[in-house]
C-alpha cells in the first residue's frame, strides 16, 4: 500500500548562500489522520539502500509531482524527532523561485510518498491504529498544503497561520523576483488559502455548507490540494518551468 504523509513547519535551516534546506518529510510516533503511527527505524533500510549513500534513487519534488523534480537529497537520515532530510537547490528558474520562497517564510511544508512494508495493528486510546515499523520511500517534497496532522481541529492559531500565509504572499507578489510562472503559481495559491480561510471564519449560514460545519483544517486542506492536483490535471498550470 502506498501513502502521502504530510506535516506543516517543518523547516530546521535554511542556508541560502549554501542554496540548501534541511527539513522534516515525516514525524516519529504521533496518531495522524489515518490513524497511523510511524516508528523510529522505518526508513533505516530504505535510506542504505535508495538513499544518498546508497543507490541515490529518493527524490525531492513539488507537490509530489513528477513533472516538477527539484533535485536529490545529499542527505537522509533518522533521529529520534523523525526523517530529516538535507537538499541543496540547482540554479535553474524553478528551484531559484522555490529557495525564494522558503526564504522568504512562505514555503514551509513537507510530505513523504511511502511505500507500507511491515505494519501491525495495535488498540490505542480506544481504538485500533496500524503502526508502521518499515516503509519504502518513494520520493519526499515541498507541499503548498501539509497540513499538520496533530492539528486536528480549526485553531485561533491555525487561522493567525492562514493570515500569515496570505500577508508573506502578498509582499512576495509587490516586492519578490519570481519568474513568470513563480507568480502564476503564487498568485493561485494566495487565491486558494483565502477561500479556505473564508470557509473557516465565515458564519455558516453565510459561508459554510451543512455538511462542512464540522470541517477540520486538515480536511479543509485536503480539498483545496486535491483542487489544485485536478488544476495540473486540467493543463491549468503553465508549466513551461526550466526543470533540472
Amino acid at each position: 500500500m502506498e501513502l502521502i504523509k504530510a506535516i506543516s513547519n517543518s523547516i530546521k535551516d535554511i542556508d541560502a548562500k549554501e542554496r540548501t534546506i534541511v527539513a522534516y518529510a515525516s514525524i516519529f510516533g504521533n496518531i495522524d489522520s489515518d490513524d497511523d503511527i510511524i516508528q523510529y527505524g522505518a526508513y533505516t533500510k530504505t535510506i542504505q539502500e535508495n538513499g544518498p549513500r546508497g543507490k541515490n534513487r529518493v527524490w525531492h519534488l513539488f507537490n509530489h509531482e513528477t513533472e516538477y523534480p527539484i533535485t536529490k537529497p545529499i542527505d537522509l537520515v533518522e533521529d529520534t524527532k523523525g526523517l530529516l532530510f538535507t537538499s541543496k537547490f540547482p540554479d535553474t528558474t524553478f528551484a531559484n523561485d522555490l529557495l525564494k520562497l522558503y526564504e522568504a517564510g512562505h514555503l514551509t511544508e513537507h510530505s513523504v510518498w511511502i511505500r507500507i512494508m511491515k505494519a501491525m495493528d495495535e488498540v490505542r486510546q480506544g481504538k485500533t491504529i496500524r503502526v508502521i515499523s518499515e516503509v519504502a520511500l518513494m520520493e519526499v517534497s515541498s507541499v503548498l498544503w501539509g497540513a499538520n496532522e496533530r492539528a486536528q481541529t480549526v485553531s485561533v492559531k491555525s487561522i493567525a497561520d492562514l493570515n500569515s500565509r496570505i500577508e508573506t504572499g502578498n509582499r512576495i507578489m509587490r516586492n519578490g523576483t519570481l519568474s513568470d510562472d513563480g507568480f502564476k503559481r503564487l498568485e493561485l495559491e494566495l487565491s486558494e488559502i483565502k477561500k479556505t480561510l473564508a470557509l473557516l471564519t465565515e458564519p455558516p449560514q453565510q459561508q459554510i455548507k451543512p455538511e462542512d460545519q464540522n470541517l477540520t483544517t486538515l480536511e479543509a486542506f485536503k480539498r483545496i490540494n486535491q483542487k489544485l492536483l485536478t488544476l495540473n490535471q486540467n493543463g491549468r498550470f503553465d508549466k513551461t518551468i526550466n526543470r533540472n
